[in-house]
């Protein structure tokens, strides 16, 4: 399987990479500062797992992840 990072983007990035990690760093740290006990993490869509992962990783306590998903919404 080759590497997806050295694969030409068919798409102009936006946001880079280490942008949305700072970023997501930084909520995971406005959370725990603000709840005692961490929140349960749900992640309601397929698009939401990367994310949510992301911020499990930068959590203190890292709990677990919970996936539901929409008929419509």
């Amino acid at each position: 399987m080759s590497d997806p990072v050295s694969q030409p983007r068919l798409f102009p990035v936006m946001i880079p990479r280490a942008a949305l990690l700072q970023r997501i760093g930084e909520l995971a740290q406005a959370i725990q500062r603000s709840h005692a006990e961490l929140p349960m993490l749900v992640a309601v869509m397929e698009g939401a797992r990367v994310f949510a992962k992301e911020l499990q990783n930068q959590l203190v306590g890292r709990q677990r992840i919970h996936e539901i998903r929409a008929a419509s919404y």
